[in-house]
């Protein structure tokens, strides 16, 4: 499987993570493995900041998996064409 899609893949799950967080937003205290970074973004940028730090990640995502599908990362080279000297 190419990597774009499981970029692209990992963007729209963590795309629907922020609007699901952007609709029925959390309130503290958090807890869990990632508690103290959901709770400086609740702090800092009010309550929808959880939905703004998922929503900036899958835009992460979705720009790597744009990148990787540009450079070529989507084309197999099945038929050997374009490999070299042989």
């Amino acid at each position: 499987m190419p990597k774009w899609r499981v970029s692209a893949g990992l963007g729209f799950m963590l795309g629907v993570l922020a609007f699901v967080e952007w609709s029925h937003p959390k309130s503290p205290p958090f807890t869990g493995r990632w508690s103290q970074v959901i709770s400086f973004f609740h702090t800092q940028f009010g309550a929808h900041g959880v939905a703004y730090f998922w929503a900036a990640f899958a835009v992460m995502l979705f720009l790597a998996a744009s990148r990787q599908y540009r450079s070529g990362a989507h084309v197999r080279n099945t038929l050997g064409v374009g490999s070299g000297p042989l």
